[in-house]
């Protein structure tokens, strides 16, 4: 008896990529990465959370309707690094002056029971084998774009290619049964 508890981030995750892999092989072998994207996505087969962080679709649809100029990327740990220095480059793509910003919270301050605190190593490796062939068509598309002069000014000429080295923590297996809510898988 009892109530079954609430799946945990690692729960929902593992369902989320499942969910996500199937779309993929729906869509039909040959098929390119952006046309499984667009099978996915575009027509309603999926809507999860992963598709969130798949940037290269992203900013591919994005230049369908803006000039690459007009669209500056920048990487979220870089101006971790140097809020000020970003936070200078964003207005000078805006053309306004905007006030010196010297740091960022270094957590979410908002508790909560959705609040990470920890990944666990197995589930950070299953995002970044999601995630390693998106983020390589987006790094080529961001050089072919430098390569071109397509980019404005103030966008940094390199990025740092994500490596996974996100800290995590091995989790003993739990014991006992885990309940799931179906609607989740």
């Amino acid at each position: 008896g009892g109530r079954p508890r609430p799946p945990t981030y690692e729960d929902e995750i593992r369902c989320e990529i499942v969910r996500w892999n199937a779309c993929p092989d729906a869509a039909g072998s040959g098929k390119s990465p952006t046309e499984q994207y667009e099978h996915c996505v575009s027509r309603g087969h999926y809507r999860g959370s992963i598709v969130r962080g798949i940037y290269a679709m992203h900013l591919a649809r994005w230049k369908r309707f803006f000039s690459r100029s007009q669209i500056l990327v920048l990487q979220y740990e870089e101006m971790h690094k140097d809020l000020p220095g970003h936070v200078e480059r964003i207005g000078r793509f805006w053309g306004l002056p905007l006030p010196r910003v010297d740091a960022m919270a270094e957590s979410n301050a908002h508790e909560g029971r959705h609040k990470l605190r920890r990944i666990d190593c197995r589930t950070r490796a299953r995002l970044v084998a999601l995630f390693q062939p998106w983020n390589k068509l987006l790094y080529q598309d961001l050089r072919r774009d430098h390569v071109a002069g397509a980019v404005p000014e103030q966008e940094p000429r390199h990025f740092r290619v994500f490596d996974g080295a996100v800290k995590c923590a091995e989790r003993k297996a739990a014991r006992g049964v885990l309940r799931v809510d179906p609607a989740l898988m």
